[in-house]
């Protein structure tokens, strides 16, 4: 029998009944189905309520049904063991929820009998040291394992991506940022993003950054509206350590992991980001590859794969 932890999207629950229907098809075979606290499938099946610490200790895989947000809510829960998770696309096209609806129960025979791919995804490990830190809490379920807040430092990790930037109606801030301890460059800007491979198709895309590969490690920095004629994204090795300084007092900076977990430096900080030594992994059975998806999530129009069908066969 192997427990397993069900998170779904909000919104998308009552619009599906694949959410049910799986919980039905595990219950049948013999499987613990859990979910955690708060989690809106408990307003019809209250039972499977688990507290965190069980989700954490004891499921085998999680199953996430939602978008790509709703993997980053899966990643506060089973990052610590690494739980693997399969995530079931409920809305628009998803770079992580690769599984679709009609496709579900053949995905969890392969997942049960141990027939799919783990794909390991980098995280960042960041780490907030200031004077007055503040915890800004959004609606969020960050538990005591994945924020550790000790004084006047705090260590958080992203999946997606940290962003440094200066809160609503103020004005640019002032960063330093080094390189293995040597001084690199300073931004005037409304802030800065470092990105995982995998978080590089979300903001840091929107700010201007390059997409990376999903298979390779890496930290990308993407300024935000920097006051600069340079703009261009940097692409560090996950074996550097970055840092950055904040150059001002009276003004306090926003940090946001996954745009989740929200926290306030009041005084003037530094934020240390490197390479986690945990990984996201992800079970990957979907039939379309991530090049595929990236191009339908994109919107390549058709006239440019023929185009690329053209150049393949020599007619151009």
């Amino acid at each position: 029998m192997s427990v397993i932890a069900i998170l779904t999207h909000h919104r998308k629950i009552e619009d599906s009944t694949i959410v049910f229907e799986v919980i039905d098809w595990l219950e049948k075979r013999g499987h613990q189905v859990i979910a955690p606290p708060a989690d809106r499938v408990l307003d019809f099946r209250p039972e499977l309520r688990a507290e965190v610490r069980k989700l954490v200790e004891e499921t085998d895989f999680l199953i996430a049904f939602g978008g790509d947000g709703t993997i980053l809510r899966a990643a506060e829960y089973v990052y610590e063991r690494e739980i693997p998770v399969l995530g079931v696309n409920l809305g628009k096209l998803g770079f992580l929820t690769r599984v679709e609806p009609q496709e579900v129960f053949e995905a969890l025979e392969a997942a049960l009998s141990g027939n799919v791919e783990r794909d390991r995804r980098m995280l960042l490990e960041c780490v907030l040291e200031s004077k007055g830190i503040a915890h800004a809490p959004r609606r969020t379920t960050s538990h005591e394992n994945w924020v550790i807040f000790k004084g006047g430092v705090v260590k958080s990790f992203a999946l997606n991506e940290c962003v440094i930037s200066k809160t609503a109606g103020e004005r640019m801030i002032s960063l330093s940022i080094f390189v293995d301890g040597e001084y690199f460059l300073s931004y005037a800007a409304d802030g800065v993003i470092f990105s995982t491979p995998t978080g590089s198709t979300a903001y840091s895309l929107s700010a201007g950054g390059p997409v990376l590969s999903p298979k390779t490690e890496a930290i990308v920095l993407t300024p935000v509206c920097p006051h600069t004629l340079f703009m261009r994204s940097i692409v560090f090795s996950s074996q550097e350590v970055l840092k950055v300084v904040v150059n001002q007092e009276d003004q306090p900076i926003s940090v946001k992991m996954d745009g989740k977990r929200v926290w306030k430096l009041e005084d003037e900080g530094e934020i240390t980001i490197r390479k986690s030594d945990r990984y996201f992994t992800l079970l990957s059975f979907g039939k379309k590859s991530f090049y595929t998806i990236f191009k339908e999530k994109l919107l390549i129009t058709k006239a440019d794969e023929s185009l690329g069908r053209r150049v393949k066969s020599g007619r151009c």
